[in-house]
């Protein structure tokens, strides 16, 4: 993954990329791949989601808000 010249959906895709292709055991949630995805890549989004109520650590799925979010703030 380019880090600097990575758009939004390049993102994205490699986030559901790496949640598909997960073994099996041990399987992280879609929302744990992408915070962690986006530490690396946009760490100042992260930190802002961090937390709050858009914090999709825990979530099973990406919401069009929490897109929305990062989107423009990417």
């Amino acid at each position: 993954m380019k880090f600097a010249n990575i758009t939004y959906e390049e993102f994205l895709a490699d986030v559901h990329q790496n949640y598909e292709n997960q073994s099996g055991e041990d399987d992280l949630r879609l929302g744990q791949i992408y915070f962690d995805m986006l530490c690396s890549v946009r760490p100042w989004i992260a930190e802002q989601l961090r937390g709050s109520k858009l914090d999709p650590f825990l979530m099973e799925r990406i919401t069009q808000v929490l897109s929305n979010f990062v989107r423009e703030r990417w």
